[in-house]
């Protein structure tokens, strides 16, 4: 689910029309079923964040938004709602204790511990499980990974060429 009716990505990460999607259903509950499309991706489908409504945290916020969760878990095994930054707006702390649990995604080198540690208190706050965190874009030359290296000791990186091909 395209949470994120602000600038939303997903329906063009997966060249998907971005209407009718989660907006129009919030709005209009009968569209559910023309907005849910599947993907190339074998299993995966999409709802598509629709239109940019003028109160996109007033929609998460709503009981429709909490229906439209329950249809939902009953039709799909795992779902994933990619909500808009933490930080910037009210919109992922309304949805979060909403959903079972949320992950945090962060860049590697570019967001602060500080608003690391502010999202989760907000998060817990509102009270939404926090389940983990995933750091996008780590160089396997930055800190973190050197760290790593010493740790687990240089044999280790060939572990990874194994599993997945093309590494």
């Amino acid at each position: 689910v395209d949470g994120d009716m602000r600038r939303s990505v997903q329906h063009l990460q997966f060249g998907l029309e971005a209407s009718p999607g989660l907006s129009e259903v919030l709005l209009d509950g009968r569209l559910l079923d023309e907005a849910i499309r599947p993907t190339e991706v074998k299993g995966l489908y999409l709802l598509a964040a629709g239109e940019h409504p003028p109160n996109p945290a007033e929609l998460v916020g709503s009981p429709r938004m909490e229906k439209l969760l329950e249809v939902l878990r009953d039709r799909y095994e795992s779902i994933f709602i990619d909500s808009p930054p933490m930080l910037a707006v009210t919109d992922a702390a309304v949805m979060g204790p909403k959903t079972d649990g949320v992950i945090l995604v962060v860049r590697a080198e570019k967001t602060e511990k500080d608003a690391i540690s502010l999202a989760i208190q907000q998060l817990r706050h509102v009270g939404a499980r926090v389940l983990g965190v995933v750091v996008n874009d780590a160089k396997p030359d930055g800190p973190y990974y050197s760290y790593y290296r010493k740790y687990y000791g240089e044999e280790k990186r060939t572990g990874l060429k194994r599993l997945v091909p093309g590494t």
